[in-house]
């Protein structure tokens, strides 16, 4: 075998590897792929589940306080909670407000919400996000 003929075997050989490679890729690619499908469909069956027991469990313990952070700066603050009618706009009574490491129990019409407190109220099973809607919009 000549010196081109050996050098064009190599060539050919390399280029054979790398579409042997290549075609490893695509098939890892594949069943990675394949994999990930799998798991979204997991998740999704337990995300469903978790949906489902949580309404479950807000339909059979409808006086279970729902906790709700003010983090966000909004325009309501610095009101009360009758000049705001959060009730009235809601649905959701409030049972309690943390402030300043404060616990507020049944707090009145006249107590005032402010960056950092944290609400406790019971409603209906939408209320906690038409509270969110409330304070910062959709």
């Amino acid at each position: 075998m000549n010196i081109a003929s050996k050098q064009k075997a190599q060539e050919y050989l390399a280029q054979y590897q790398e579409v042997e490679t290549m075609q490893d890729l695509r098939t890892q690619i594949m069943q990675s792929v394949e994999s990930q499908r799998r798991e979204l469909a997991n998740f999704s069956s337990i995300l469903d589940k978790l949906v489902d027991q949580t309404e479950h469990f807000q339909k059979t313990n409808p006086l279970t306080p729902i906790e709700f952070e003010l983090e966000k700066d909004s325009e309501k603050f610095g009101l009360s909670l009758g000049e705001m009618n959060l009730w009235q706009n809601t649905g959701a009574t409030v049972v309690a407000i943390l402030q300043n490491a404060e616990l507020i129990v049944s707090p009145g019409p006249y107590a005032t919400l402010n960056q950092g407190d944290t609400l406790y109220f019971v409603g209906a099973s939408d209320t906690g996000q038409i509270v969110q809607n409330f304070f910062y919009g959709n």
